[in-house]
């Protein structure tokens, strides 16, 4: 595998690595004018993404390599309530995710050079190696059973972040600002 990704990278270009998240579409639909942009730059870029992610991205980027890399596979209820309880009974489910992220990339870097990470919303895609971008549209988050809950959500929502060398907002200025 490591061989088939570097026929495809250019080793005098910036190597990025691009990564959604795979609840819902919205992230990889995201990431592909980023992704543009970043071919525009000359970067030699690489994703790493579900089957269902690869399936859009490699329709709208056919030359581009795609590394597997396992989704979290989120399931939701019907309901605010039911959704809520669903999601805080998948917290241990997400926290492996992000520990097999830490995985996938380590091993990912002891073979390939990647110069920019860029994760949407994987919070264990960061490396030492590289430059590390979060982009994260959640900064404030609403747990739904309380101000306490909140807080410890968040107080490591913002330890994740804090690992990153950058964390970039995809929203509009004031005053539509939603994130």
């Amino acid at each position: 595998m490591a061989e088939d990704l570097k026929k495809n990278v250019n080793p005098k270009l910036p190597v990025v690595l691009i990564s959604p998240l795979d609840w819902g579409m919205g992230h990889t639909t995201r990431c592909i004018p980023i992704i543009k942009a970043l071919t525009n730059l000359s970067c030699s870029v690489l994703v790493a993404c579900n089957s269902a992610q690869q399936k859009i991205l490699s329709k709208e980027f056919p030359d581009i390599p795609i590394v597997p890399l396992k989704g979290y596979n989120i399931s939701y209820r019907k309901g605010k309530l039911g959704t809520l309880i669903k999601i805080i009974r998948q917290i241990p489910k997400i926290l492996t995710s992000i520990k097999e992220e830490r995985y996938f990339l380590e091993d990912f870097m002891a073979v390939n050079e990647v110069d920019i990470i860029i994760s949407d919303n994987r919070y264990g895609l960061f490396h030492p190696k590289a430059y590390s971008v979060i982009m994260t549209h959640q900064l404030g988050l609403k747990s739904g059973i309380g101000k306490w809950a909140d807080r410890q959500a968040q107080r490591q929502l913002y330890r994740f972040i804090s690992l990153f060398d950058l964390c970039l907002i995809p929203d509009q200025k004031e005053p539509n600002s939603l994130a």
